[in-house]
């Protein structure tokens, strides 16, 4: 037995116009989220980074025998590495500088076999850096943690206060930063150094890894510091070590 339903017409006309509806509210929602995603993408702008340094007014050391790198200045320590066959680490606002302690060496900077290691933990005043050191030095292994302080963005004032002249043209070359086009370079007041030669080294975050002379350095950089592990690593005679 067949079964014949009845529906009224202005049902069928209620679904269609609700249907028509529902469709043209998509639609109008389609191309307005379009229109402002175009609209938002008109108002981007491109940034444009490039590399940027610190340039440095004069030097207010006028004699550089007063000069905390290459001088003799007391108070600045550095006449205890110069010249020794090692690398360190220097924090200029709160001038602090480092041994990475790569290998074994007495108080004058002779090579000793010794199987143990001290591990230290130095600040370097308020604001400042701090530096967490644990050699392996009968190993020819060094590693050194630096948590930033406060105060760690480098201060023009002060390493004009600290340099002479030629040594502040050569800390200004290390300075070199990735930045914005739009923003002023915001560099770190830590540098890597040769004792051996006096060379700066950039630990401004582009500069994961160097090999100075016979240590090979790699840097590990995160938001709160950076972690500096240097090897001892000669060239090799045949496959072999030489003899020293």
């Amino acid at each position: 037995m067949k079964r014949y339903y009845v529906v009224h017409v202005k049902l069928i006309w209620g679904m269609v116009l609700l249907s028509f509806a529902s469709l043209l509210w998509n639609g109008v929602q389609f191309f307005s989220q379009k229109d402002n995603l175009i609209e938002e993408r008109k108002n981007q702008k491109e940034v444009s980074y490039e590399y940027k340094k610190i340039e440095f007014a004069h030097s207010k050391v006028k004699d550089s025998v007063d000069c905390y790198l290459c001088g003799n200045n007391k108070r600045s320590l550095m006449g205890m590495y110069r010249n020794s066959d090692e690398l360190g680490i220097v924090s200029v606002n709160h001038w602090h500088v480092e041994n990475l302690r790569t290998r074994n060496r007495d108080d004058a900077g002779q090579l000793i076999n010794s199987s143990g290691s001290v591990n230290t933990i130095t600040g370097t005043g308020e604001g400042g850096n701090f530096f967490y050191s644990s050699p392996m030095s009968n190993r020819g292994i060094s590693n050194v943690k630096v948590n930033y302080g406060e105060d760690s963005i480098l201060d023009g004032k002060v390493a004009r206060k600290l340099f002479c002249q030629a040594c502040l043209e050569k800390l200004e070359r290390v300075t070199e930063t990735y930045v914005p086009e739009d923003k002023s370079p915001k560099v770190r007041d830590l540098f890597l150094i040769d004792f051996k030669t006096m060379e700066l080294y950039s630990l401004q975050g582009q500069y994961t890894a160097y090999m100075i002379r016979d240590y090979y350095v790699q840097i590990d950089y995160q938001e709160e510091g950076l972690k500096v592990t240097a090897f001892y690593a000669p060239i090799l005679e045949n496959g072999e070590k030489r003899i020293e």
